[in-house]
């Protein structure tokens, strides 16, 4: 492990709070329990549902695969963790006793690079892919620099965000998934892997709380109408939640990589 200790995560890192009820209503990022708030938590608890790897871990670490060898390493005994505490602790707790390196900033966090450097060298240029080269005019104040820089940092928007996309990460987390979706998706996987009490697709949608349109569907006078309504509705919810559970068996998969959600 390196001395200098990862500081840097790109997505927002787990916190203790309290839990609020989701229950019966269209989810929104506010109101999941705090522990799923983080995109990491679902790395993690994606990769624990992932078959291979608990078999991996049944067999102490024992598989050809290098990767998957040195996930069972780094990720340690993840079917220990069962609350949210646990998950926090699990975060938190202190990989590398030379650097205090926590689990999660050894796993997701960036490298470490120096944000501006003095450039006293013409070798220190040769590679400007991920940077840019300012001249400062020292007369000026800080707040003028500090604007100009901001300035030629708006200019250079597509070159940043380009820049910024590029994790050092162990291991790394694709965009274009929200919190909210991921969330859906768990949940849905795991009733449908674990429960055992047989409910029409409606109820389901409802508890998990995944909105379903129904507004065209609305308005049916004749009972003949109001019940083939009812089936559409059914119908759709089943596709939703045989959506979701798609999606999470995808998510499952990719968390056995060093490139969560890539897949």
């Amino acid at each position: 492990m390196s001395l200098k200790p990862r500081v840097f995560l790109r997505y927002t890192a787990p916190s203790r709070g309290v839990r609020e009820k989701t229950r019966g209503k269209r989810i929104k990022v506010r109101e999941i329990e705090y522990e799923y708030r983080s995109i990491y938590y679902f790395y993690f608890a994606f990769l624990k549902r992932n078959k291979e790897f608990e078999k991996i871990h049944k067999n102490g670490g024992k598989t050809r695969n290098k990767l998957h060898k040195q996930m069972y390493k780094d990720f340690g005994n993840i079917y220990k963790v069962e609350t949210a505490d646990d998950f926090y602790k699990w975060f938190y707790e202190v990989v590398n006793t030379t650097n205090k390196e926590r689990r999660g900033y050894y796993l997701f966090a960036e490298e470490n690079t120096d944000a501006i450097e003095e450039v006293t060298e013409i070798a220190q240029l040769k590679n400007t892919d991920n940077t840019l080269v300012v001249k400062i005019n020292l007369t000026n104040t800080n707040k003028n620099i500090g604007s100009g820089i901001r300035q030629i940092l708006q200019k250079n928007a597509a070159k940043v965000d380009r820049a910024r996309k590029q994790s050092t990460a162990r291991y790394k987390v694709a965009e274009g998934r929200t919190i909210r979706t991921l969330y859906q998706s768990l949940k849905v996987y795991d009733y449908k892997m674990n429960s055992e009490i047989k409910k029409d697709n409606e109820t389901i949608c409802r508890e998990l709380g995944i909105n379903v349109n129904a507004d065209d569907l609305k308005g049916a006078i004749s009972a003949l109408q109001k019940t083939r309504n009812r089936k559409i509705y059914q119908q759709r919810c089943g596709k939703a939640l045989s959506r979701y559970k798609a999606q999470a068996e995808k998510y499952i998969k990719s968390a056995l990589s060093e490139n969560f959600l890539s897949m």
